[in-house]
């Protein structure tokens, strides 16, 4: 009976999600939800309390003025890259890079620090930082 249980205890174990990949799905998932207006997404993947702060330093919104700003906006793609996931417990800190692409703009790049919390089994947003990183300038010629 103990060896069966003990069995189990690792099945479940090894079938858990981990936890820096389930973060990593619900950056992805966030952003996903953001290009296609997917407010239903948005509301699960968002946490209620979020503090969202965008990447020009002075706007600054909570969770209701991000989904109504989000209604408006014309996103084609937010890819992530390099990114790095460290958990502690229900906390997890996500940095990456994000490539804005808006319809009819230059797209930019951002450095982004991200905290997310797991809430009943769901990685939520929970705050939002990024920084825009201009393009290196080139070396006067000598």
């Amino acid at each position: 009976m103990n060896r069966i249980i003990a069995f189990l205890v690792f099945v479940v174990s090894a079938l858990a999600a981990d936890p820096a990949e389930a973060v990593r799905q619900a950056a992805a998932g966030w952003t996903q939800a953001v290009v296609k207006r997917d407010l239903a997404a948005l509301e699960r993947l968002l946490a209620d309390d979020l503090i969202f702060v965008h990447s020009n330093g002075r706007t600054v919104q909570n969770k209701t003025q991000y989904l109504a700003a989000i209604e408006k906006s014309n996103y084609e793609g937010l890819p992530l890259s390099d990114i790095d996931v460290r958990v502690y417990g229900k906390t997890a800190l996500l940095s990456a890079h994000i490539d804005t692409k808006n319809v009819g703009r230059e797209p930019f790049r951002v450095r982004t620090m991200q905290v997310f919390v797991e809430k009943n089994g769901v990685w939520q947003l929970a705050a939002f930082q990024s920084t825009r990183l201009m393009p290196p300038v080139a070396a006067p010629a000598q």
